[in-house]
């Protein structure tokens, strides 16, 4: 109770310094790799194409030994040593390179990703695009900021003109969701498909996107730190069915209220 007390009081910001100081070390190694890096597929998805690389591994030690090092106590579930488990209701969320495609096709969208939850509550959030030296945080109830800028969702109001990113690893998704992409993409004349879901998350933050759907996403740290991004720049993060963020969310509607509710609605307009 006298550590909740102190955090209502203080909020996160040791937690926030610590994973911005890790999301830049572990994104430092991962572009120092860069076009030099080791490429393989993870094992039991080669026929998936799902890509990993040297620098996934040696970003993700950085990080996970960054973490018990500053909360030995605190536990991590992490792309690809899975969950580590520990005696504590604090769960970090982490992706040592979301983008991996991109990133071993030499395109600079890519990033690495630290959400810290408690109970299913995200509390901090930070996303690291290094190849584009942008740092994106937030912590609950302070508000989202690109480096020391706060930023906000678009404003845009117009679903005919708002652009908007899709995303789905084609080997996952289903009939359903292959027609919810299909009624987006006939009522929206600007889609795109950039392929890092953390990212894509950052730039609905701070307006550069309108908005972000994507769909069976396999595991929740993809969305951890982007949810909060979005959620303190004043948008809206749910799923399709309009649920609130929870580690075991799989699909994804970001916006601002009025595109959100657009988008729901196309959603259950095409169940």
């Amino acid at each position: 109770m006298a550590l909740d007390l102190e955090h209502s009081i203080r909020g996160y910001k040791r937690e926030l310094f610590v994973a911005k100081k890790l999301a830049r070390a572990a994104g430092g190694i991962v572009l120092d790799e860069w076009g030099t890096e080791k490429v393989g597929f993870k094992p039991g998805y080669r026929e998936k194409h799902e890509f990993v690389t040297s620098a996934d591994l040696a970003s993700e030690m950085e990080l996970i030994e960054g973490i018990h090092s500053a909360f030995p106590d605190h536990s991590i579930l992490s792309e690809e040593k899975g969950y580590i488990k520990r005696d504590s209701d604090y769960l970090w969320l982490i992706d040592p390179l979301d983008g991996t495609t991109n990133y071993v096709s030499h395109n600079p969208y890519w990033a690495v990703s630290l959400g810290l939850a408690h109970k299913d509550k995200l509390l901090v959030g930070v996303v690291f695009a290094p190849a584009l030296n942008e740092m994106f945080f937030a912590m609950r109830g302070r508000g989202a900021f690109l480096e020391r800028s706060r930023i906000r969702v678009a404003r845009e109001r117009d679903f005919e003109d708002a652009l908007i990113s899709l995303g789905a690893p084609r080997q996952f998704i289903n009939a359903g969701q292959e027609r919810v992409f299909s009624r987006i993409a006939e009522a929206s004349k600007h889609l795109r498909w950039f392929g890092s879901a953390a990212l894509d998350l950052a730039y609905v933050a701070c307006g550069r996107i309108h908005a972000c759907v994507r769909a069976s996403m396999p595991k929740p740290w993809d969305l951890a730190a982007g949810a909060l991004l979005v959620s303190e720049a004043g948008g809206i993060v749910t799923d399709f069915n309009g649920k609130k963020w929870r580690p075991e969310l799989r699909n994804v509607i970001a916006a601002n209220p009025r595109l959100h509710k657009h988008l729901r609605d196309l959603v259950e307009n095409a169940k």
